[in-house]
């Protein structure tokens, strides 16, 4: 197999994974940049995951005064954020930059060196059948599957693939990996190691689980009745913040409101030239504000006594929030629900057999 040669760092761990009697007989590596699919999964999630982010520091840091909580959750947030985007990140580095081994005994997957783990190393024992599929693309590229993930099938009845994945000219390497294995008696059992099965897909489909479509469903409905429930909560904000007449307001004193927080006092003039002196809903600060602090005012003519300030925190964090956990509820719950769905089409079909 013609390829690039391995580094000292991988001739390194290959040499002390190998056994005495083992000998290396050819390694091949996958293609150097990620598949198109790879991409624009990593944008899409990434992107969503800044968005959601960006989201929520919004309301989290705007406003008035901070609150020294916020700052703690926009960074917990922003850990969340960065840490599903280096993931990804890393997946894809991964995919590019493994070996493939084979060796008389087994044939091996070389993962790259990552700063906690160093160098990992997934074992596949030679065996007749051990090819579970080979996926060919359009330009030669394609995959040798080995094994699935041990994990639920997708939307369209499949498991993530393990193997020899993303390599060029598959065929010709398909055609080595079978050679050297040709000699090995086939498996008959569907162990293997934490991972899926060898050749048989059904060996490990399981019977459907009634609790998980129940759980699920309760989660559903959670989600609905918490993102019900914040549109009581925003539909105020937003009626302000689309059709309301605004003016800057000063802060001329403040009240007291508990010990640790003060109700600040604006004057405001309106549209029709009233000077209007009172409380604003949803301003309060962690400590005494400056007498002549500006803030842009939300009023309605007919009504001014109910202005709100423009803080997006205090405005539309309460329901903001609840909509983004109902929302994830109901993610959570319809994934569920597409697994059960999984296991009860799976399940009939093994015993239409």
């Amino acid at each position: 197999m013609t390829t690039r040669p391995l580094s000292f760092h991988e001739q390194t761990v290959l040499d002390k994974e190998l056994d005495a009697t083992e000998r290396l007989q050819w390694y091949v590596r996958p293609r150097s940049l990620p598949g198109r699919r790879e991409v624009r999964n990593a944008v899409l999630v990434s992107g969503a995951n800044i968005i959601f982010a960006g989201v929520f520091w919004l309301l989290l840091l705007g406003g008035q005064e901070i609150d020294p909580l916020a700052w703690f959750i926009s960074c917990f947030v922003g850990l969340i954020a960065a840490g599903v985007i280096l993931g990804l990140s890393s997946s894809m580095f991964n995919a590019c930059h493994s070996v493939y081994v084979v060796t008389n005994m087994r044939a091996m997957v070389l993962r790259p060196r990552s700063p906690f783990c160093g160098f990992r190393v997934q074992t596949y024992p030679l065996a007749s059948n051990m090819i579970v599929e080979v996926v060919e693309r359009s330009d030669g590229s394609g995959d040798i599957v080995l094994a699935y993930e041990n994990s639920a099938p997708d939307v369209t009845g499949k498991r993530p693939p393990l193997g020899f994945l993303r390599i060029n000219h598959v065929n010709a390497v398909a055609d080595a990996l079978a050679a050297s294995a040709e000699p090995f008696s086939p498996r008959t059992d569907a162990e293997h190691a934490r991972y899926m099965n060898w050749a048989d897909p059904q060996c490990f489909v399981r019977k459907p689980d009634k609790s998980l479509a129940l759980m699920t469903s309760a989660t559903v409905l959670m989600g609905c009745a918490a993102v019900y429930g914040s549109t009581f909560l925003l539909e105020k904000p937003l009626h302000y913040l689309l059709h309301a007449e605004r003016t800057v307001g000063r802060v001329v004193a403040a009240q007291i409101k508990d010990k640790d927080a003060f109700q600040p006092i604006y004057e405001f003039r309106t549209a029709q030239g009233s000077v209007i002196r009172q409380k604003v809903e949803n301003t309060e600060y962690f400590c005494e504000p400056q007498l002549g602090l500006e803030t842009t005012i939300l009023y309605f003519a007919d009504a001014p006594e109910q202005a709100m300030a423009l803080c997006p925190r205090t405005m539309f964090g309460t329901g903001a929030f609840l909509a983004c956990w109902g929302l994830m509820f109901m993610t959570g719950g319809c994934l569920g629900l597409l697994a059960y769905r999984q296991q009860v089409a799976a399940w009939s079909r093994l015993h239409e057999k």
